[in-house]
C-alpha cells in the first residue's frame, strides 16, 4: 500500500516539479503521512529526486540544448553548493529543519512574481549569478524538491528567460545538485530503500511527462499553479507543526 502511494505521489511530484517548479507538494509530505521523520523524509525524498533528473532532463533537451555554455558555467556552483547543504542537513537538528521548511518554500514561490531583469551581461552580474547559483546549491542540498522555483526565479530575473526555457536549464541544474547530494547521503548510509524505489520510478515516470505538458501550458497560469502549489505546501506544514 505504502509503495503505491508513494509511486502515485512521485508521479504528480514528477509533473509539478517539471511544469511548476515544485515537488515538495506531493512527494515530502508522502513521506511523512507514512511515518518518516523531518529529515529522513527530506533526505529519501532527495534521493529519488534523483531519478526525476533523468526524465525531466531528457524530455526537455529541446529547450535547454541552447543554453548548454550557461549550464556550464552554473553547475559547477550547483554541484558545489549541492556538497555544502547536504552536509548543512546532515548536522540539522529535526526540530530546527520541521520549523524552517515551510518559510524557505513561501519565499521561494512568491519570488517569482518579481519583474524580470537583464543582469548576466556584465562580468558583475556573471559573477552574481554564480553565486546566487551557489546558494540555491546548497538550498538543493538541504531541501532538494522546494530548489526548483528558486533556480526558475534566478534563470527569469537575471536573463529574462521565458518559463519553458527556465524549466528546461534548471532541470538539468538541478539534476545535478541533487545527484551530488544523493551521493553523500548514500555513502553516509541515510537511506530507506524500501521508500526510494517506489518515489524514484514515480519521479522518473512524472518527470518525463512534466515537460510536454509544460510546452502546451500558458505561462500565467503555470506561474498561479507555482504560487498556488507552494503557499498550500507552506500552509500545511505550517499548521502541521
Amino acid at each position: 500500500m505504502n509503495s503505491a502511494i508513494l509511486i502515485l505521489a512521485g508521479i504528480l511530484a514528477g509533473i509539478s516539479a517539471t511544469v511548476a517548479g515544485i515537488a515538495s507538494v506531493w512527494s515530502y509530505p508522502a513521506l511523512l503521512l507514512i511515518g518518516y521523520s523531518p529529515i529522513d523524509a527530506n533526505i529519501t525524498n532527495s534521493i529519488s529526486v534523483a531519478a526525476l533528473g533523468f526524465g525531466a532532463v531528457g524530455s526537455s533537451k529541446r529547450e535547454w540544448i541552447h543554453h548548454k555554455r550557461l549550464i556550464g558555467r552554473l553547475a559547477v556552483a550547483t554541484a558545489l553548493g549541492g556538497i555544502c547543504g547536504a552536509v548543512l542537513l546532515l548536522n540539522t537538528s529535526p526540530n530546527q529543519f520541521k520549523a524552517i521548511v515551510p518559510y524557505l518554500i513561501l519565499s521561494a514561490t512568491l519570488l517569482i512574481w518579481l519583474p524580470p531583469r537583464e543582469r548576466f551581461a556584465s562580468r558583475r552580474g556573471a559573477g552574481l549569478m554564480w553565486a546566487v547559483a551557489f546558494v540555491i546549491g546548497i538550498y538543493a542540498g538541504y531541501f532538494g524538491a522546494g530548489s526548483g522555483i528558486m533556480t526558475i526565479v534566478l534563470l527569469i530575473q537575471m536573463l529574462s528567460l521565458d518559463l519553458v526555457s527556465a524549466q528546461a536549464i534548471k532541470n538539468v541544474l538541478i539534476a545535478i545538485g541533487n545527484t551530488v547530494a544523493a551521493i553523500i547521503f548514500i555513502t553516509m548510509g541515510h537511506v530507506h530503500w524500501g521508500a526510494v524505489i517506489p518515489l524514484a520510478i514515480g519521479f522518473y515516470c512524472g518527470g518525463y511527462i512534466g515537460p510536454k505538458i509544460l510546452r502546451r501550458t500558458n505561462q500565467t497560469l503555470a506561474k498561479a499553479l507555482v504560487t498556488c502549489l507552494g503557499v498550500g505546501l507552506s500552509i500545511s506544514l505550517v499548521v502541521g507543526n
